[in-house]
């Protein structure tokens, strides 16, 4: 459980997130969106703990973040950041393994490997794992490091080893085509069911109906309006935090689709 009380940040008197206040429940898939400026990222940042609030309070499992040593908080949450670039040849593995840090003291233990290997084969990595890092395209390498920072959340031990864990992922869809999107958010879902609550930043809507538990839409540094995908991407809602009329359409199966107006109108 992720909650948040009188959350505020700001920098040199200017205001980057408004004071706010939210209960986020797991296993789940949170999804934050909304326009470029809103604060999403801000309040990614803030929520793991990368950055300190200007006022409030941030609590997971009822234990304040203020309150988690370092390396009690990299086992209890990870972070994807929008930036991954190493300027050191690391192989896959070596990527990989460094998940695993904040288990370990010296080096890793045989537990540790296995993790690692497990994450290799759930991300389709083994047969790149000693390939160097930087010789991979962008959206390979954003597997690497999501497989980096599942495997930092592990406890092998529980019988649903991703239990009271929260991922945060900051767009982690960049660098991904179409296929390796839908792959990723499978594989994201399977996670969840064993135990691992996700709150992600997306900017593709459909990506976030399809595959969101619930919407946490965000505009001027507060987050407006929180719902199920069927609540929230109404063309009312989404036209007034985007500044631009928007309508939403249902595919087949009747997941919706977020369209431009005018482009909905001329198909």
């Amino acid at each position: 459980m992720l909650k948040v009380h009188d959350l505020s940040f700001g920098i040199q008197q200017k205001k980057l997130l408004g004071h706010t206040s939210f209960q986020w429940n797991g296993p789940a898939f949170h999804a934050i969106i909304g326009p470029n400026g809103a604060g999403k990222s801000t309040l990614l940042k803030l929520c793991s703990g990368l950055i300190a609030p200007t006022t409030g309070e941030i609590f997971l499992e009822n234990k304040p973040l203020s309150q988690f040593s370092p390396a009690q908080l990299a086992r209890q949450r990870a972070m994807l950041t929008q930036q991954q670039d190493s300027p050191f040849q690391f192989s896959v593995r070596d990527i990989v393994l460094m998940g695993r840090i904040p288990h370990f003291q010296r080096r890793p233990q045989s537990g540790d490997h296995r993790v690692v290997d497990a994450m290799l084969a759930h991300f389709g990595l083994t047969e790149w794992q000693h390939r160097p890092v930087q010789t991979l395209s962008g959206g390979e390498r954003q597997r690497v490091h999501l497989a980096r920072v599942v495997a930092q959340l592990i406890t092998p031990e529980q019988a649903r080893p991703f239990d009271q864990k929260i991922l945060f992922l900051d767009e982690p869809s960049t660098w991904l085509d179409v296929a390796q999107q839908h792959r990723f958010m499978q594989q994201i879902q399977e996670l969840i069911q064993q135990g691992l609550t996700v709150v992600a930043v997306l900017h593709e809507l459909d990506l976030a109906a399809r595959y969101a538990d619930q919407l946490h839409l965000m505009s001027r540094g507060k987050i407006v309006a929180s719902g199920t995908p069927e609540q929230l991407l109404r063309p009312e809602i989404l036209s007034h935090a985007y500044q631009m009329p928007l309508t939403v359409c249902r595919d087949a199966s009747g997941c919706p689709h977020v369209l431009p107006a005018t482009l909905a109108h001329s198909a």
